[in-house]
């Protein structure tokens, strides 16, 4: 017998039903992947004029719980088809505010500074060329000018870019692959200028030079008293080593690459995917001395940057050796912080932070992962796999387009208005409850959130979706 619902206790719980669900639980989406597509209509169309029960109302097919699926759950799909244009649209927005935005701090910075992280609504915190986060700020303007194709972006990342040619020689930083691959290695891509490949060339074989043989890896640090520290992060300073080996450098920089990334894999992922972040080696022996954390809550919590660095480090690494063994890691890490996030997509500055809920978001975290995610969800064979990671990647850009009094991300007011000189709000460079302690560096604007959000947010618009 056919399950009967009184009409107007129907309206009031599809009412209460709408009424609490949250941006990401789309109706329509039945298979809950964050989308509405021909898989939720598969199933919808499978139970067809089924019976429903509660509690699982026909598998999720019966959307508007009325005892059966009908017209009106194909209605809720169908209007909800086309939200991924919509977002799209969102995104189209967000890349204007960006571009509005380094603008702004065009006209505001001094060409020999580097902006770092906002201070105030109208003040960055800057550094000079030898900074690790110096490379951002050109690196952003040169993927503005390959979204806008505006040469005044153009120009601005020359300027900018030039000022940091002097790091190619530097050897005292692992970071000279941010300083250099961001700003010259986008500007080599875009223009062809080969005086930019001398720069980046220079700067690989720079980086070489603190690379131990014995350990297998490139040291991080010169400072605190670790011995011989190994940071997750530097799985991102690979790319230069690679693109350089070959580009008329040499070929054993690709071996230390694959070493770094090795040793990697042996010593800072865990069994579940989640990451350490930093490893200190006895540099006689190359024997592991400790596993620590010093910008996540505790030596064995999960900072979530750190995680983003190893989704996104990973995944380059198998796109240039080719080799499962990366791919795999990056499929590991990448499922640990998809599965780990709360409702907004957007992580806790560590996955393990104490006072979850109520403690700060890093929204560079997110947008790392989500140009990670963007290039992953290309080399997963597996359908599910690239709808997931797909999918995560969208989810998070949804949220960090969404602006900051809407409760979002994006650095602007209901009007349009900025709210800081930065892209993106709440990014966390270290909090007062990591290991680090002292004030802390969080809810504010930071240089490489914004930067890997331009690049995000350029890789969704090129890819089609899984």
């Amino acid at each position: 017998m056919k399950k009967v619902i009184h009409h107007t206790g129907m309206i009031l719980l599809v009412l209460f039903f709408c009424a609490n669900l949250s941006a990401a639980e789309l109706l329509g989406n039945i298979d809950d992947d964050g989308n509405v597509d021909f898989v939720d209509f598969a199933l919808l169309t499978a139970r067809w004029s089924d019976v429903c029960f509660d509690p699982n109302w026909c598998e999720g097919a019966d959307i508007d719980f009325s005892g059966d699926v009908n017209i009106v759950d194909l209605t809720f799909l169908t209007d909800n088809w086309l939200e991924h244009d919509r977002k799209i649209e969102t995104i189209d927005h967000a890349i204007q505010f960006s571009a509005d935005q380094l603008a702004n701090t065009t006209a505001l910075v001094a060409t020999d500074r580097y902006p770092r992280y906002t201070q105030s609504y109208a003040s960055w915190s800057t550094s000079s060329a030898s900074g690790w986060t110096s490379g951002f700020f050109p690196g952003g303007l040169w993927l503005m000018y390959e979204l806008t194709d505006d040469p005044n972006y153009r120009t601005d990342a020359q300027t900018w870019t030039a000022g940091l040619e002097s790091q190619k020689n530097n050897t005292g930083s692992h970071d000279v692959g941010f300083m250099i691959y961001n700003s010259f290695g986008n500007g080599y891509r875009l223009t062809g200028d080969t005086a930019y490949r001398d720069v980046i060339l220079q700067a690989a074989e720079s980086l070489a030079t603190r690379f131990n043989p014995t350990v297998g890896c490139i040291r991080s640090w010169d400072h605190g008293v670790w011995e011989y520290p190994v940071i997750v992060d530097n799985m991102m300073n690979l790319e230069i080593l690679f693109w350089a080996s070959n580009n008329g450098g040499q070929a054993q920089w690709y071996d230390i690459a694959v070493s770094h990334a090795y040793k990697t894999i042996e010593n800072h992922v865990r069994g579940n995917g989640s990451t350490y972040h930093v490893v200190d080696y006895n540099a006689t022996t190359g024997q592991v001395i400790s596993r620590e954390a010093r910008q996540g809550y505790a030596d064995d919590s999960t900072w979530a940057r750190g995680q983003a660095w190893s989704i996104y480090g990973f995944t380059m690494t198998y796109r240039e050796t080719g080799d499962p063994n990366f791919l795999d890691i990056a499929v590991q890490n990448a499922n640990y912080f998809i599965d780990n996030l709360p409702a907004d997509h957007v992580p806790f500055w560590d996955f393990n932070a104490p006072g979850i809920p109520n403690t700060e978001r890093d929204s560079s975290a997110a947008a790392i992962a989500a140009s990670g995610l963007l290039e992953l969800c290309t080399m997963v064979a597996g359908h599910n796999e690239q709808y997931k990671f797909y999918n995560a990647a969208h989810n998070i850009l949804v949220s960090l387009c969404t602006s900051d009094s809407n409760d979002g991300y994006l650095a602007e007011d209901l009007n349009g208005d900025p709210l800081s000189l930065g892209i993106l709000m709440h990014g966390c460079y270290y909090h007062p409850d990591s290991v680090r302690g002292g004030d802390g560096k969080q809810d504010d604007s930071m240089i490489w959130g914004d930067y890997y959000f331009i690049e995000a947010m350029l890789r969704y618009k090129a890819i089609t979706p899984p």
